[in-house]
């Protein structure tokens, strides 16, 4: 009798719980469409012009990751069965620091690199909801991203047996390509660079790049209420480096992780 009496109790429970996640593709709400969100982004150039390596934007070694913070907006109206738009505007800031050490002729040079890396993301997203149960839903999301450079700021400081002896500083991103040098420079730092210290694209933060950026980004994620968590990744289009359209030069940026906190608010 108690067996039968825990059976009937556990069809009794799986039955509801089957009820609740039954198919229904309509959500029950639909009305938080406007919020915030925070994120982290990882940045990444690849491609010939970087000899097929990966390197973080702002790092100069192979396999660096860069690492971005992400604020801004977001705007996901949905129009039937969970169908709808995902469109937002993001501020992003990439901030790195790397440096360098040899020895010239007996001499220790080491030499100091820190970038500010400040962008504007506009993602066009197109987005499926699904409501597990009420106010629980997981998500897709596809589409293009089209992004805007603000500033590439490099600076370069050189030192020759422990003490500063000059600095580089330049902005990469087209239209806004100069470099101005304080101090004294010597061949000493300029082979530590790479070369020429007048050829931009003897060294990675050397190099100019197109302000303009398209990329093709897939997500998933899941929302409880207002609050969302959600994983994404973004894939270049096209060339970025403004030095030379060969083929051999080509470089991609791309944005393989993003992790992302949104809170949507209500709108009636």
């Amino acid at each position: 009798m108690k067996k039968c009496f825990l059976f009937a109790a556990a069809m009794l429970v799986s039955g509801s719980l089957m009820a609740q996640l039954s198919w229904n593709p309509q959500p029950s709400s639909d009305t938080r469409i406007v919020g915030i969100t925070v994120g982290y982004v990882q940045k990444t150039m690849t491609g010939k012009g970087l000899n097929n390596k990966t390197i973080g934007l702002g790092k100069t070694k192979d396999g660096d990751n860069g690492s971005s913070l992400r604020v801004g907006l977001v705007y996901n109206p949905e129009f039937m069965y969970g169908i709808g738009m995902m469109v937002g505007l993001n501020y992003e800031w990439t901030p790195s620091f790397d440096n360098q050490s040899s020895s010239v002729l007996g001499h220790d040079l080491k030499v100091e690199y820190s970038t500010h890396v400040h962008e504007l993301s506009l993602p066009i997203r197109f987005s499926w909801r699904y409501e597990l149960i009420d106010d629980l839903s997981v998500f897709a999301y596809t589409g293009p991203s089209l992004d805007l450079g603000l500033d590439y700021n490099n600076k370069v400081a050189c030192f020759y047996d422990g003490e500063l002896q000059g600095t580089y500083t330049t902005h990469s991103y087209s239209g806004n390509w100069k470099r101005s040098t304080a101090g004294t420079v010597n061949e000493a730092f300029v082979t530590a660079l790479g070369g020429s210290a007048d050829a931009k694209g003897n060294n990675n933060n050397l190099k100019e790049y197109n302000r303009f950026h398209a990329y093709w980004g897939f997500g998933i994620g899941v929302q409880w209420k207002g609050l969302r968590l959600s994983y994404e990744g973004d894939w270049g289009l096209h060339n970025i480096n403004l030095l030379s359209s060969k083929a051999d030069d080509f470089i991609r940026m791309d944005r393989p992780v993003s992790i992302n906190l949104s809170y949507l608010f209500s709108v009636e």
